[in-house]
């Protein structure tokens, strides 16, 4: 019989961050390319915050970390929502931009604890 091992990750390394004041300033900052008319994201959405981040291509160091139990993440951008909302629709870049619900997952719970500690 094969045996099955639960083991989260130990570290989620922050390497750079940016702090939005509202969800449509953050959509304004990493939208800002997206055609008019069309759907983005998505952005993630977890315990008051939402946010997005940029990871490391896969490299052979990459993956290294990742077995030792360490995320990289290059940049995280994220701003206060109180609420979930499934999409926000920003009138002037005549875009939407898609939000997902992680607040299930216990590593994001962890990140959302992290930001609102020490970067907010």
């Amino acid at each position: 019989m094969v045996e099955v091992i639960y083991q989260p990750r130990k570290q989620i390394i922050i390497h750079e961050y940016s702090r939005y004041d509202t969800v449509k300033d953050l959509i304004r900052g990493a939208f800002s390319a997206v055609p008019p008319g069309a759907t983005a994201g998505p952005l993630r959405w977890v315990d008051g915050i939402v946010l997005m981040y940029t990871a490391y291509p896969m490299t052979d160091a990459i993956v290294k970390e990742l077995i030792e139990g360490r995320v990289h993440w290059d940049h995280v951008s994220f701003a206060p929502m109180e609420e979930y909302k499934p999409a926000i629709h920003v009138e002037d870049l005549q875009i939407t931009v898609r939000i997902v619900n992680v607040s299930i997952n216990p590593t994001f719970r962890a990140i959302a604890k992290f930001i609102k500690e020490n970067l907010m």
